[in-house]
């Protein structure tokens, strides 16, 4: 009896011994790279489209075969997207965002908040394709504009404001208004506004172009763009009546909510004209 007890405990040791000798298979670490790394990738493939139809929000998804590592992609703030056409909006990241890919996954997107730069280029519609680099490879942001846009983005982000009133804030630096006067910034501004109108409403005679044609089945295509034209030289006069009071209420709203918010931000409005 006393020789099997023996026995049943050497067995126990030796087990217990193998035991602590095995191996234990410890997850991969965690992989942290940059959104830009990651398009850069050849194992990570990332698609960027437009979140909404306002330019305040993109949708970016990155997907990969499947892998037993997880990947962190951080989303920095300040990131500039780009339109897929040229001409169209601009738009930046307007709080540092990370999207994580689980070990074993092999799909994950996440909503990125962003401001427009360009305040007068037409928004993305919405699900349109975005980009991380210029369409047009000879064009880029200059760093006389990034900095600034990326100084204000990051303030913005502990700032207690509006949406609305941030906006203006990105787009008073963008459009480079701060070293105007309120004379000089509200003609650029009503400029600005009646070519957007502009192009709103030629877009809207436009749409109308296929009803004109039932309509009118004798008239050429010719004769319906000198009629469009028409209309819309009789609606200039009113057109730009609204763009400036619309550029006037604009100014107005950024120079009383904004003139601290740029103060706290790096601006001192003493010495900038348009707080003047």
């Amino acid at each position: 009896m006393r020789r099997l007890c023996h026995l049943t405990l050497v067995l126990l040791c030796v087990s217990h011994g193998a035991s602590a000798l095995t191996p234990v298979a410890q997850p991969e670490p965690s992989q942290e790279i940059t959104l830009n790394d990651a398009a850069n990738s050849d194992d990570l493939q990332v698609e960027v489209s437009a979140g909404d139809d306002s330019g305040h929000s993109v949708t970016i998804s990155v997907t990969r075969d499947e892998s037993d590592e997880e990947v962190n992609v951080v989303i920095p703030l300040g990131t500039i997207i780009w339109p897929a056409k040229k001409g169209a909006q601009r738009l930046m990241v307007a709080s540092d965002t990370r999207l994580v890919l689980a070990a074993g996954q092999s799909f994950e997107s996440v909503d990125v908040s962003t401001f427009c730069i360009d305040e007068f280029a037409p928004p993305p519609p919405i699900s349109a394709p975005m980009a991380l680099a210029a369409p047009d490879p000879s064009v880029e942001i200059r760093v006389e504009e990034r900095e600034p846009l990326h100084k204000l983005a990051e303030c913005l982000t502990d700032e207690d404001a509006s949406d609305g009133d941030k906006q203006l804030a990105v787009w008073a630096v963008s459009g480079k208004m701060l070293g105007r006067s309120r004379t000089q910034a509200l003609s650029a501004l009503t400029e600005g506004l009646t070519r957007q109108m502009l192009v709103e409403r030629r877009r809207q005679l436009e749409a109308k172009r296929g009803d004109a044609r039932k309509l009118a089945p004798d008239l050429s295509e010719a004769q319906l763009d000198q009629i469009f034209e028409a209309e819309i030289k009789d609606g200039m006069d009113d057109l730009r009546k609204v763009a400036a009071d619309k550029a006037s209420e604009q100014l107005d709203s950024f120079v009383t909510h904004d003139k601290d918010l740029m103060a706290r931000c790096g601006w001192d409005a003493s010495q900038q004209r348009i707080f003047q």
